[in-house]
């Protein structure tokens, strides 16, 4: 091996040792000859230094640091049956959070069916004529001077043969989402027979659209009706660009021949007179007591029905109709969910439930300054309305809550 630990002279002199005759054949054979080495010196035996001894470590004392964990100095049995007491406070008492909800929560409809039948049938049902001579309008027509041909005939109103329902989903409408499924439930079921087709419209379509055929929305055919179930854009003020589209979606299907209706979730005062007349607009709720619709009042409202949801995590639409409806007559409206569902302090508007922004959860606790029986209204149906869902979120409330209320 050239270049490695061992050289040829190192193999020569192992093959010497094992046979030493062989010795000088393979120093001929390979070209060496033997010279004398030269002795190697002896190694230098080290000289021992003197051993010094180390002087002894010092050691100061000083100001002991205080330590990141807990020790136990003393141990104590606790009754089975002894309640928890926090510490400095002997005369508190635990907090009962752990009894779940017995009642189931209930959806609030805008309307009940016994109120919105008839209000529906003045507003998309259509008259008929019928085999018999109109008494009254002939009468009426003679002593006017006009001339019948052909003669009137009694009419009976009946539920269109051809109506379109155009639901609004946009996100500001969520609250009242819930009253839209239901209602256009109640009409395919009250109207098997006849030609019932949903539209959908919201902020990211320009026309409605037609979920069952993929297609966009057209007129039907003359004398038929579309219903819109929405806030024609009034939410957003009378002069947004909603409104402006859905004024001109009336008058296009005004021109086809056919009726519009709208049912507003809203008070029917939001809503611009040109938008009422093109879409033959009626308030879905029962018209309470008239109350002031400006922004400020508006805004008030909404701080105070959101107040009487403080410390709650999340807040879902059917909670937030219950707690709205627990306030005196007068004193909100619809409109106050929508606009609370608006509110600067939430921050996510899913449809099971809005979620307020954290540092809201202790801004909003005006609920302190309301009656005693509102709030423990408005707790019931909170209480009510966590069925269903793990403790620790009911417990996460209750604790948020002013310290008078939590009581």
């Amino acid at each position: 091996m050239s270049g490695g630990v061992l050289g040829r002279a190192d193999l020569l002199r192992a093959l010497a040792a094992t046979d030493p005759a062989a010795e000088e054949d393979v120093l001929d054979l390979l070209g060496f000859e033997r010279t004398a080495s030269a002795a190697m010196p002896a190694p230098i035996a080290p000289v021992a230094a003197p051993e010094v001894p180390l002087p002894p470590p010092s050691i100061e004392a000083g100001e002991l640091r205080p330590t990141p964990f807990w020790r136990a100095e003393a141990f104590a049995v606790r009754p089975e049956d002894a309640p928890l007491e926090p510490r400095g406070s002997p005369a508190a008492t635990s907090i009962t959070w752990d009894i779940g909800p017995t009642e189931r929560p209930v959806l609030q409809l805008l309307a009940p069916w016994r109120e919105l039948l008839p209000k529906l049938r003045h507003l998309i049902a259509t008259g008929a004529p019928v085999g018999e001579v109109d008494v009254d309008r002939v009468v009426a027509a003679l002593c006017r001077g006009r001339q019948l041909d052909p003669l009137p005939r009694e009419c009976q109103r009946r539920w269109p043969r051809d109506l379109h329902v155009i639901v609004d989903r946009s996100d500001r409408l969520i609250p009242f989402w819930d009253d839209q499924d239901v209602l256009v439930a109640a009409l395919r079921t009250l109207m098997p027979g006849q030609r019932v087709r949903v539209a959908r419209v919201d902020e990211t379509l320009d026309d409605p659209w037609f979920a069952e055929s993929g297609e966009t929305h057209i007129p039907p055919e003359p004398r038929g009706v579309v219903l819109a179930l929405g806030d024609l854009g009034c939410i957003d003020g009378d002069r947004s660009p909603v409104g402006d589209w859905w004024g001109a979606l009336g008058r296009r299907i005004a021109a086809a021949g056919c009726r519009t209706a709208a049912l507003l979730p809203v008070p029917l005062a939001r809503c611009p007179d040109h938008l009422r007349r093109v879409w033959n607009a009626v308030p879905w709720e029962h018209a309470g007591p008239s109350i002031p619709q400006d922004q400020a009042s508006r805004r008030r409202r909404a701080d105070r029905l959101l107040g009487l949801l403080s410390s709650s995590v999340r807040i879902e639409p059917g909670l937030l109709r219950a707690v709205r409806r627990a306030l005196p007559p007068g004193e909100a409206d619809a409109g106050t969910e929508a606009d609370v569902w608006q509110h600067r302090d939430i921050a996510s508007r899913h449809p099971v439930a809005a979620t307020p922004h954290r540092e809201a959860l202790q801004r909003m606790s005006s609920i302190g300054q309301e009656e005693h029986a509102l709030v423990r209204e408005a707790l019931r149906h909170r209480h009510r309305w966590r069925q269903g869902l793990p403790r620790e979120i009911w417990f996460l409330e209750v604790i948020g809550l002013p310290a008078a209320v939590r009581k």
